[in-house]
């Protein structure tokens, strides 16, 4: 059954808390909080724990490659100390809590296709600005964001997708899915 408790505010709120700890925490302390936030989050989904395990990992694939293709374009350099194939770990835990958000804070980001494709096109270049801002990441010049903005309509995309396969394949019971 979901939690619809956890599942809200609770979740978006640690999930962003989550979020800063990666984007300023120093390493790894910022990842391993996004981690923690994760089991946490499957914790409270065990009833559905093949989905939204699914779901942190397609995220986290489709991370990899997005950041992969943006670390080797030589349009975006990342700061951090641990990588996975030159893609910084505190990167790849975003993503992985990214994932555990689709089917419930974040939504509707990728309610559709479509406007997952939309959001990823506008969202992404605005995201890593902030990125930048922070000092966690540099983006060289227009070619940058337009690949960032690219990469990331392709990520929400696919990842929209994936969702609405994992609904579809998963059938809730109408009283389960009330419970709080």
């Amino acid at each position: 059954m979901f939690h619809r408790g956890w599942n809200g505010a609770p979740q978006w709120l640690l999930q962003q808390g989550a979020w800063w700890a990666c984007v300023l925490g120093a390493e790894p302390w910022g990842y391993l909080v996004m981690i923690l936030f994760v089991i946490v989050h499957l914790g409270f989904n065990r009833s559905q724990l093949g989905t939204e395990g699914l779901l942190v990992l397609a995220a986290l694939g489709v991370g990899f490659c997005v950041d992969a293709v943006l670390t080797h374009s030589n349009f975006v350099h990342y700061e951090g100390l641990h990588r996975v194939l030159d893609v910084p770990l505190w990167m790849l835990a975003l993503w992985a809590g990214f994932g555990a958000t689709l089917r419930h804070s974040q939504r509707l980001l990728v309610a559709s296709p479509i406007r997952g494709f939309l959001i990823g096109a506008l969202a992404g270049p605005l995201a890593y600005a902030g990125g930048e801002g922070l000092g966690r990441l540099e983006i060289f010049g227009v070619g940058g964001f337009f690949l960032i903005g690219l990469n990331w309509a392709i990520a929400l995309g696919i990842l929209a997708w994936c969702v609405r396969r994992s609904d579809a394949s998963e059938t809730i019971p109408l009283d389960e899915s009330r419970e709080a």
